[in-house]
């Protein structure tokens, strides 16, 4: 293999090797080692590390970028409703929306794009999407709040052991972290957890909504409303990190973790108790959406379509850019390429 790396975009070549005939696609022989047993023949693609990083705006757009710096979009509009989620999970990119009658939209390319409400029945908005362990889960307000899907396109509302409708009625964030299924609730600052996406349990509440959960070295963290809420399975209150204020975004790349929101600033920390601002650019824009996906490439992103951009873990940032033709910046992904 060979390649350069200059910024966020470096290259590859193919190689060809001899062995048993399987295609090589992301880590799909190391998950599945039965797979490439048995034949001859074998080609082994090493995939470029040129990213793909995807944002969704407030008035339902989808923006796309390879570099993070020239952007084309609006790629496609979801019927003017506000972005809340974007994941990338079995070869296709997904979104939700908080529109009225709810949608899931899906895209192999990220261009060309389709929906289903296929049992998605009377849930009126969807607040996140998330995807692990074989499961697509998503959760909004209205109805049964909470849904799963094997496929992404047949949802069925989830049920807890009793049958009756999950108890959470305003989902403001679900997202899969620390091999767990992560949300948050409007209505009380509640976190919840499901192992298997299905069966949810009550976390501790908080003062401010959960949202955009992130899971770092053995917690779960949220920062809404200007405090960092520590998430745990069971009641009472949740515990708060006083460090830091303004937080209405966190993310976590493994090493440390990242929060920002009111004036741009980016914070940083490794135990969440000292933490240092690495980027203070002293404007107005409130930081919404943060996106970890590999130390190559980071995204922070906001308010009037501002964002900030790292290649190396979120150590040093470059920016503030606009995203042009864009509103208020609340969903972001970053597919970085290999090893995906």
């Amino acid at each position: 293999m060979k390649g350069t790396i200059r910024g966020l975009v470096a290259s590859v070549t193919l190689v060809w090797l001899a062995g048993p005939a399987c295609t090589v696609h992301n880590i799909e022989c190391a998950q599945n080692a039965g797979i490439c047993e048995g034949s001859l023949l074998a080609s082994l693609y090493l995939q470029s590390v040129t990213p793909t990083i995807m944002l969704g705006d407030s008035a339902g757009n989808i923006f796309l970028s390879y570099d993070g710096r020239s952007w084309t979009g609006p790629i496609v509009n979801f019927n003017g409703s506000a972005i809340s989620s974007i994941i990338y999970a079995n070869g296709r990119f997904w979104a939700s929306t908080v529109a009225t009658m709810v949608s899931i939209y899906y895209s192999t390319d990220g261009i060309s794009w389709s929906s289903t409400n296929t049992g998605l029945g009377s849930a009126a908005r969807q607040g996140g999407l998330a995807y692990g362990k074989g499961l697509f889960v998503t959760g909004g307000g209205g109805g049964p709040s909470l849904h799963y899907s094997q496929d992404g396109l047949s949802w069925t509302g989830s049920t807890d052991p009793e049958g009756s409708v999950v108890p959470f009625q305003t989902i403001e964030s679900i997202t899969f972290v620390g091999n767990t299924f992560a949300g948050g609730e409007d209505a009380g600052g509640q976190f919840m957890f499901a192992s298997d996406g299905i069966d949810w349990v009550n976390g501790c509440s908080s003062t401010a909504l959960p949202s955009e959960i992130t899971y770092h070295k053995g917690s779960f963290y949220s920062g809404d409303t200007g405090v960092i809420n520590i998430g745990v399975v069971g009641g009472g209150a949740c515990a708060t990190v006083s460090a830091v204020t303004g937080i209405q975004t966190m993310g976590s790349n493994g090493d440390q973790l990242l929060a920002s929101g009111t004036g741009g600033v980016i914070y940083r920390s490794s135990d969440a108790i000292n933490w240092s601002a690495n980027l203070s650019p002293g404007g107005s824009n409130t930081m919404e959406t943060t996106s970890l996906a590999d130390p190559r490439v980071s995204i922070i992103a906001g308010q009037n379509a501002t964002y900030y951009l790292s290649g190396d873990g979120g150590y040093n940032w470059s920016g503030p850019y606009t995203v042009p033709g864009a509103a208020n910046i609340q969903a972001s992904f970053v597919k970085a390429g290999f090893p995906y």
